[in-house]
């Protein structure tokens, strides 16, 4: 039974298999600084048993974050910094109410900062800097909680 995959600092090429999607007892995904490419399989995030870490970043990943990341409900910290993953930050991150760390820098996500996110009670880390996002006054919350919060556009 495996629960910990590290394929991380490896030079991997091309796209991530959804097949590791099969992989139903994972609890931490590294796959961080290689060259994959393609979209995040829904199959990964859909992986409910994801409850310690998944890290996607530093790859050059395309495409929106599948919705499917919602159903990460126990997932402590997500990582995806550093790719090209674009479209909006979903609403569905705050039905992950574990997650203390989330790490988006260096993408290009536009739009609104979803207000779900201050659902997020046990979030301490935010970095979410370097994409074109807005914070409209309306939906602005106190990250009086966090340890660390980033959201500059440079």
């Amino acid at each position: 039974m495996l629960l910990y995959l590290y394929l991380n600092d490896n030079n991997l090429q091309g796209e991530i298999p959804p097949s590791l999607g099969k992989c139903e007892n994972l609890i931490e995904l590294d796959l961080s600084n290689n060259n994959l490419s393609g979209s995040i399989p829904s199959e990964i995030v859909g992986l409910s048993s994801l409850s310690v870490l998944l890290n996607l970043s530093s790859n050059s990943l395309t495409g929106v974050l599948p919705f499917e990341v919602g159903n990460l409900i126990n997932l402590g910290i997500l990582h995806v910094s550093h790719n090209r993953l674009s479209g909006v930050i979903l609403t569905y991150l705050g039905k992950c109410v574990m997650l203390e760390v989330l790490l988006m820098r260096g993408n290009f996500f536009h739009g609104s900062i979803p207000s779900s996110l201050s659902s997020l009670r046990g979030l301490t880390n935010l970095d979410i800097s370097r994409n074109n996002l807005v914070m409209r006054v309306s939906n602005m919350w106190s990250p009086h909680n966090f340890v660390s919060f980033e959201m500059s556009k440079l």
